[in-house]
């Protein structure tokens, strides 16, 4: 699954980590949010359409995978602005409850972001089918 126009189903309505779902036309989707993030990433309130993109997980990373800014993105423009795409090159180093992938971005920078459970620096760019 990679982000589309998704409507908000339901969440839990409490102000810790929060499980959304999300129906996409290529089928329901569930992860984590915290409720800040979510109003960040999409605006959307249940019941409304929205773009949603699947954050990028242990469970779905691997080399080769195209990436934008998720919805933990805390790295100012390290990835040439809002909308930038990247490249997942290779997982570097797991720690606390989270790893760390290298992203060889679109305008040239490489670096590294986390990749966890509930840490999510980067989403799944549109399009990508992998």
């Amino acid at each position: 699954a990679n982000g589309g126009v998704g409507t908000l189903v339901e969440d839990d309505g409490s102000d810790v980590p929060y499980l959304v779902t999300c129906r996409l036309a290529s089928g329901t989707v569930s992860f984590w949010y915290m409720r800040k993030d979510l109003v960040k990433a999409t605006g959307a309130k249940a019941g409304e359409g929205a773009v949603f993109r699947v954050p990028v997980t242990p469970s779905n990373a691997k080399p080769g995978l195209r990436v934008m800014r998720g919805p933990h993105w805390k790295w100012s423009d390290q990835d040439g602005g809002p909308g930038r795409l990247g490249t997942l090159v290779k997982f570097r180093q797991a720690e606390f409850s989270f790893g760390w992938w290298r992203v060889k971005w679109d305008v040239g920078e490489l670096n590294s972001y986390r990749v966890g459970a509930q840490v999510h620096d980067l989403a799944i760019a549109d399009g990508d089918q992998r």
